[in-house]
């Protein structure tokens, strides 16, 4: 098949159809690999793909690419400009591809060619996303190339101690990733909530103020900004602690005007609160685990990235999907199931792994893999077909 038109299907109409696609098998192929290695089947695999590698693609592979599908599909109605679609769009998925191929091959490649290979999509997404939020109007959107600053800066971090360039700086790397992401899913969450929580309600939100508060969006922004920079230059971990707790009763705040119990029974509303709910949980944990007070920094990091992240990011990806490809909000058995084995997976890592590592491991993935394996099975027709009103995109 010709170049010309693999880049002019339908996949490559509109930034979410790649790369929530891309985003959800590798969310399964990611996970997979690691527990093979854990269980030692190929001891070449177990000794090249450890615990970096693992938090590595998770972050730069499966949640890159649901945020690329996002910020793909979002800038463009945000600045009013044309979607990147097409053989451009092919490009960048190609980009991101090698990054993944690379990482494949680690202890066969170079390690600079590797980091190489995987460092071009962050850095690209950058380039192609900043001019068209810089124009949008709105200046609340000209963080959002702030954070993919600091989500590609965690990834040059991350391969500086492997090129022996920065001592200590592959973990401190995936943190300040990490930590780009939450801020992503505090400004994402904290503009689109009120909106969808809102336009859910329709006539039963007269006397409920949705309105966006400039203090808790000016302070959410400069206390991420110091946290990044913090684990950047080594703060010591009770001040980081303070303001992640800080960072977290902040969060609340705001969630408690959301009036999340009114639209408990719009699973495909009521995922993004409960997915944030964790966002906050995850936060005040991961402040409580620098004091070494309650859960490790493993188990605080992995409610964030499993319930938090993988609620929040099959819930926007659901939601996206659906609504550009024209279809109705509607979910079913299957999509609460999803919902609730990425729950159950975040629970059996956390509360098993001081028990036995391993076992932990192996249920939790079990369960991650099914979730994502349901949202494939939920999705793909929509993401590989045109849309069902006739529609572009």
């Amino acid at each position: 098949m010709r170049i010309s038109s693999v880049s002019s299907s339908i996949l490559f109409a509109y930034g979410f159809r790649f790369f929530f696609l891309a985003s959800a098998l590798w969310a399964i192929f990611a996970v997979a690999v690691w527990m093979i290695s854990l269980l030692n089947i190929n001891s070449s695999l177990s000794y090249h793909v450890g615990a970096a590698w693992h938090g590595h693609e998770m972050l730069y592979g499966y949640i890159s690419a649901s945020a690329a599908g996002f910020l793909l599909t979002a800038t463009p109605i945000w600045s009013k400009k044309p979607a990147l679609s097409g053989k451009h769009l092919f490009q960048l998925a190609l980009i991101w591809l090698v990054g993944r191929m690379a990482m494949l091959s680690v202890g066969w490649l170079p390690l600079w060619l590797i980091a190489l290979a995987e460092i071009i999509f962050p850095l690209v997404i950058v380039i192609v996303i900043t001019p068209t939020l810089w124009h949008t109007g709105n200046k609340i959107h000209r963080i959002f190339p702030a954070l993919l600053s600091f989500f590609l800066l965690g990834d040059i971090l991350h391969y500086a101690q492997e090129l022996n360039v920065i001592q200590y700086s592959s973990n401190v790397g995936l943190f300040v990733g990490i930590d780009a992401i939450i801020f992503f899913l505090i400004m994402v969450g904290g503009h689109i909530m009120p909106m969808f929580t809102k336009t859910a309600l329709e006539e039963n939100s007269s006397g409920i103020n949705f309105s966006i508060q400039p203090w808790i969006e000016i302070s959410s922004s400069i206390l991420m900004i110091v946290i990044m920079i913090c684990e950047i230059v080594g703060k010591n971990d009770s001040v980081l602690g303070l303001f992640f707790l800080l960072l977290s009763v902040i969060q609340f705040i705001r969630f408690s005007r959301w009036h999340s119990l009114k639209i408990i029974r719009i699973p495909i509303l009521s995922i993004l609160h409960i997915g944030y709910l964790f966002l906050i949980i995850g936060l005040a944990l991961r402040g409580l685990s620098c004091f070494n007070v309650l859960l490790s920094q493993s188990d605080a990091l992995h409610t964030l990235t499993i319930a938090a992240m993988g609620l929040f990011t099959v819930g926007i990806m659901s939601r996206v999907t659906l609504t550009h490809t024209g279809r109705s909000l509607h979910t079913d058995f299957d999509y609460i199931l999803c919902l609730s084995l990425i729950l159950l997976s975040s629970i059996a890592r956390v509360t098993l792994y001081s028990l036995s590592p391993l076992t932990s491991a192996m249920i939790s993935g079990c369960l991650w893999i099914f979730a994502f394996t349901l949202f494939i099975k939920m999705y793909f027709a929509a993401l590989t077909n045109a849309r069902v009103d006739g529609l572009p995109g």
